[in-house]
């Protein structure tokens, strides 16, 4: 099975003094031990620069260096496959922001929606199950539930 990673994810393996750290460290090794290796788009390297570089004083900023934000996006280019927005995935995201009424800063995640959709992704990997409740068409697992569901 693949699995998209969201980018709070994606964030939060850099960061070993969150709680969820230890937990999404190993689903990241697990995932890698499988046929298929994690998934994430373009959309979530734009979304973890914006953050990992924004000065630690705005919100939400992590204040990384430049240096060490290209060595982190990197790596996660080195572990996980690339997907990116295509045709298809335009018209699925015209389909679901109609059909869930998606507004605002909601678009960005019916676009991963619809680039999972278009990739035959059907599990998402976040910490905002939230977000992604409304989408029938994919399943939202966090990164705990995951190694729960797992056999040891």
């Amino acid at each position: 099975m693949t699995y998209l990673l969201d980018t709070e994810v994606l964030l939060r393996l850099f960061d070993p003094s969150d709680p969820s750290f230890p937990a999404i460290r190993d689903v990241i090794k697990r995932l890698q031990k499988q046929p298929h290796r994690p998934v994430i788009t373009a959309q979530n390297l734009s979304e973890f620069w914006n953050v990992t570089t924004r000065p630690s004083s705005a919100r939400g900023g992590y204040g990384v260096p430049l240096h060490l934000a290209a060595r982190r996006s990197a790596f996660l280019q080195s572990v996980c496959d690339l997907r990116f927005p295509n045709s298809h995935s335009l018209r699925e995201w015209n389909e679901l922001i109609v059909r869930y009424q998606v507004r605002g800063v909601q678009v960005h995640d019916a676009q991963l929606v619809a680039i999972m959709l278009s990739n035959k992704i059907s599990t998402i990997v976040t910490l905002n199950m939230a977000d992604f409740a409304r989408y029938q068409e994919i399943v939202a697992i966090t990164p705990m539930d995951l190694l729960a569901a797992w056999p040891s």
